[in-house]
């Protein structure tokens, strides 16, 4: 396996679309952003774009591919205008430390798709108005941490598939929704 920077990022397009399906959205951050690329003999197997968002703020938006992973331990992953992290296709991103933010007014914070898991034993998930922790047919595992949303759910599960397990010392807040310990955690 060979982990290389590519220069020449539109070559790699269909790729970056299996995790935002958007190319408009893939436009706002693809020209500012490091893209990196998983080979396997060749073959291009997962793709992650991290940008630059200034004053020592970086965001990683895409982890993807069967295998991939990611683990964060320290500081500070942060967007203004879109989901932080989305881990798709079979990926993997483990949450130690640190704070993932999101301060779009829709967007969650970290997202995981089909058949991808996002593990989380410390650090802090803020999302100001998408739910922070999402999975769509996905996995969630939080152990640890703190979870927050200003105006939706910490933590979300969409489809039959998804599967959520809070357990631990984890910590799971929503600005919203206060009353209600059943309302923190939303299933679909």
């Amino acid at each position: 396996m060979v982990i290389r920077e590519i220069k020449n990022k539109r070559d790699f397009l269909p790729l970056l679309l299996l995790a935002d399906e958007q190319e408009n959205m893939i436009d706002r951050y693809i020209e500012r952003g490091t893209l990196f690329v998983v080979e396997e003999n060749g073959i291009a197997k997962a793709e992650t774009v991290i940008t630059d968002e200034g004053n020592g703020v970086w965001a990683v938006l895409y982890v993807t591919g069967s295998g991939t992973s990611v683990t964060i331990e320290s500081g500070t992953l942060y967007a203004e205008a879109n989901t932080v992290m989305q881990v798709t296709g079979g990926a993997s991103a483990e949450i130690k430390g640190g704070t993932i933010e999101s301060s779009d007014s829709q967007a969650v914070a970290a997202y995981s798709q089909t058949g991808s898991t996002i593990t989380m034993t410390g650090g802090t998930v803020k999302a100001a108005g998408g739910s922070a922790l999402t999975t769509e047919n996905g996995t969630l595992v939080i152990s640890g941490g703190t979870v927050t949303s200003e105006s939706a759910y910490g933590v979300a599960g969409y489809y039959a598939n998804a599967n959520i397990t809070i357990s631990g010392y984890a910590a799971v807040r929503s600005e919203e929704h206060t009353s209600e310990l059943q309302s923190l955690a939303y299933l679909v």
